[in-house]
Formats: C-alpha cells, structure tokens, sequence
C-alpha cells in the first residue's frame, strides 16, 4: 500500500495521538510512551505495539460523502515487567480515552466511528511479565 493509504494514515495518527496523551503519560509509560507500529528488539518496558487490517467498502456517493471508506481491525499490543495486571489495565484505560469521541482528521479521511471489542491483560507464564490487548473496530470515510 502506498505511504497515503488509509491504514497507514490511520496507524500513524494513533502512534501521534498516544505518545500526546496526558492519560498515558500518567501511567507506567511515562513522559514518552513507547508506542511502536513494529515493536524493535531493544524496546524497554512498558511498550505498545498498534497493528491493523483494511477493508475498503464502496456504497455509492451521498449528500456530503463520496460514498468510499473503510473498516480498521486495530489492536494494541501491550507487554511490561510488572507482577500482576493492574498497570496494565491502567495503560489500556489511557488507550480506551485516546479512542472515545476520537474524531482524528486524516489526509483525505476522517474517522466516523471507533468501537472497544475487547479489553484484557493477562499475566505471562513466568509471573514477572504481563501482556494486554485490546481491539477496535474503527471506521473510515473519504472526504473527496
């Protein structure tokens, strides 16, 4: 895909909008919150890892819409060193306030929808480490 396609736009509008949001910088992310589309070997923890899948739709132009748009798979990936889940659930609440009301301007697309699917931290098998996903649906529509 090209480095204007609607799942490129919208990847990198999440990664800007985290590493700005007050909520996650409050958590154990801190003042600069790793926040990755491919998480590199040398990540510190906490990290958040954004990953997504596109399916365009068509449904013929409307009155102030060119009738073009598409739906975003996204999940958040996140891993830290922390025994227990309960700053990983705080990390995942910062990411569920980014999405909420979340109205992100794209070159050429703008976000009409965002819907929570999952939310869930887990603690990894060797009890030192924790790991939490959570899943959007996130809906997109060509502004002409």
């Amino acid at each position: 895909m090209s480095a204007a396609d609607p799942e490129t736009l919208l990847r990198t509008a999440i990664i800007a909008a985290a590493k700005a949001s007050a909520d996650l910088q409050a958590t154990a992310m801190g003042a600069s919150p790793r926040v990755f589309n491919q998480v590199p070997g040398s990540a510190a923890f906490p990290f958040a890892e954004i990953t997504s899948r596109f399916a365009p739709w068509d449904v013929g132009a409307s009155t102030g819409s060119t009738g073009r748009g598409g739906e975003h798979s996204v999940e958040i990936r996140i891993e830290g060193e922390y025994e227990g889940s309960e700053e990983g659930n705080k990390i995942l609440w910062a990411f569920r306030n980014i999405f909420i009301d979340w109205s992100a301007e794209l070159a050429g697309h703008r976000v009409v929808n965002t819907t929570l699917q999952m939310s869930d931290v887990r603690q990894g098998e060797d009890a030192k480490r924790y790991v939490g996903l959570q899943a959007w649906r996130i809906v997109t529509e060509e502004t002409g």
